[in-house]
């Protein structure tokens, strides 16, 4: 996360909407348009910042995200199955009975993108080892149609449909200056989200 607020905004706070142009310092990590951080925002102040429209519009970042979803949900799928692949594959070494019980025979997370709701910040994002990169606050929500299938012993069961919603943060780091000029995305919700689904 960056830094956070230098004061705690109440919901009558007017804030400014004007994007800050101005070149920031090296260890300044709060270039931010919105002065707000994901840890001050509780539902009441949310709710305020809406009903005034202090929020940014989400309508391209989440037609964007639409159209890279394709790509991006195949990228992420092969990951997650590898990941999850060698996890059991190290549980199985460590406890052999425990490894032959529980086997994932496929993650896939469909088609759906997630969605981008109110953007109530973008900043500057300062990690602890210095890679800098970007960090949107926003609500995020997300009803996929997912496929995933899981063995418990002789037992087979999948998963459909996962809904989840909440206040999250996309971080975009690091920031290069050459190819691919974004290192990587890490997507990550603020507070215990809502999270729902459904099975086969």
């Amino acid at each position: 996360m960056g830094a956070a607020c230098t004061k705690k905004l109440t919901a009558d706070e007017p804030v400014s909407m004007k994007p800050n142009l101005a070149t920031p310092a090296d260890d300044d990590e709060t270039f931010d348009n919105l002065q707000l951080d994901c840890g001050i925002l509780t539902e009441e102040l949310r709710a305020s910042l809406k009903e005034l429209g202090h929020v940014v519009s989400s309508e391209l970042v989440s037609g964007m995200l639409s159209l890279l979803w394709p790509y991006m949900s195949t990228a992420a799928s092969q990951v997650l199955n590898k990941t999850m692949g060698e996890v059991l594959d190290r549980v199985a070494q460590k406890y052999p009975l425990l490894g032959r019980l529980v086997q994932a025979r496929n993650l896939d997370l469909g088609t759906v993108s997630p969605q981008i709701g109110a953007i109530y910040s973008y900043k500057r994002h300062k990690d602890s080892v210095g890679n800098v990169g970007i960090e949107i606050c926003a609500e995020l929500s997300w009803d996929a149609n997912v496929d995933v299938d899981l063995t418990l012993g002789p037992t087979s069961f999948g998963i459909n449909q996962v809904k989840m919603s909440g206040l999250g943060c996309i971080v975009f780091t690091p920031l290069m200056d050459k190819e691919p000029l974004v290192g990587g995305v890490h997507v990550f919700f603020v507070n215990t989200p809502f999270i729902d689904f459904k099975f086969k």
